[in-house]
């Protein structure tokens, strides 16, 4: 068995999931700075907690440069982070591990993405989590042969497709920061009430800073007896029920993993086209599976179509649960590591959709 080297800043609670099934391929070792993390019984991953420093903005993670010059990895999947400087040293030296780096999207200054592109060149493989950005890479001079996708992805153990369960309510799931523009979703709510039925709520779910403001606004708009607060759920049974009764998951900001997230469940996602959204946007098809439109002045009449036309938001959430369930599984992205690791480039019709 093949052994493996996942090196991260810290390991997110999401890709325990993910680094687990990889390890039922491969002999494992995530490395981290963080909290231990694999302490349970059905962990199968090796752990090491190596120490780190911080340099202004950047990260100098210790043991990386070591681990990965010691010969004793076949592969080494490497953080393609600018500000994790070791990683991107260790990509950049001459191995006799095979070094991929993971994750990568283009910035806007150019210094920084002429360091990338040296990177890039540099690596064995490089493993993206979609194909959004692989014409540009190859435009500038980066081999398609060592450009592999795993699409980004997580697992959501009770997944199910809602789309026919009884609906109730619009919902926003995640923290309550600025750049997510919460704000315009209550703004947009409040618009499309009197096109809407009286039995829809939106539901807001999760923590963060601004929930204080955000219930002042709720108020404010005189809507507040038609939008709940709930707090940060963790359990997903309860999370599964927020879900579940909702027509679709709407984000005016930006969204990454919940379009996955909602996905899972059969629940349709709205958002507006301009922002800097995470890589996970590619997974949205306007009026196949989400409702992605141009403008934010557009949103109350995107929710006043998706509340009264239940027949079209079923069908969107169909087609989102089916995106999932075909395409978005953990196994879609344990194949797409396989590929890089082993540098094995399949036929376009065997290649996951990305």
């Amino acid at each position: 068995m093949k052994k493996i080297l996942i090196v991260q800043g810290q390991v997110p609670h999401y890709r325990k999931p993910f680094f687990n099934a990889l390890a039922a391929k491969y002999d494992v070792t995530v490395a981290h700075s963080g909290a231990t993390m694999f302490s349970s019984q059905d962990d199968v991953c090796r752990e090491q907690v190596w120490p780190l420093k911080r340099m202004g903005a950047f990260n100098i993670q210790q043991n990386v440069l070591r681990e990965v010059r010691s010969g004793g990895y076949d592969a080494a999947v490497l953080m393609f982070d600018l500000h994790w400087v070791n990683s991107i040293l260790a990509a950049c030296q001459k191995q006799t591990t095979r070094v991929c780096l993971w994750g990568n999207r283009y910035g806007g200054r150019p210094l920084a993405n002429r360091v990338r592109d040296f990177a890039m060149r540099r690596a064995d493989a490089l493993i993206q989590y979609s194909d959004c950005e692989i014409s540009r890479m190859v435009s500038s001079g980066i081999d398609r042969d060592k450009i592999f996708v795993a699409p980004n992805t997580l697992q959501v153990a009770n997944q199910q497709d809602c789309s026919d369960c009884q609906k109730d309510s619009l919902l926003f799931v995640g923290r309550a920061q600025p750049r997510k523009r919460v704000d315009v979703l209550l703004k947009a709510f409040a618009a499309s009430l009197p096109s809407l039925p009286e039995h829809i709520m939106l539901r807001i779910v999760g923590g963060g800073e601004l929930n204080n403001t955000l219930q002042a606004l709720s108020k404010e708009l005189q809507i507040s007896d038609r939008v709940e607060f709930t707090g940060e759920i963790i359990d997903s049974e309860i999370l599964k029920q927020s879900f579940q009764r909702a027509l679709a998951y709407v984000s005016p900001g930006p969204v990454g993993l919940g379009v996955l997230h909602s996905f899972a469940y059969g629940v349709p996602v709205v958002t507006c086209q301009t922002g800097y959204h995470g890589p996970e946007f590619s997974n949205l098809i306007h009026d196949e599976n989400s409702i992605v439109y141009q403008q934010q002045c557009e949103l109350a009449g995107v929710l006043s179509l998706i509340c009264q036309n239940r027949s079209f938001a079923k069908t969107l959430g169909g087609n989102a649960y089916k995106h999932y369930s075909q395409h978005r599984t953990l196994d879609a992205m344990v194949a797409g590591f396989s590929d890089a690791i082993e540098n094995r480039h399949r036929q376009p019709s065997q290649r996951q959709v990305a």
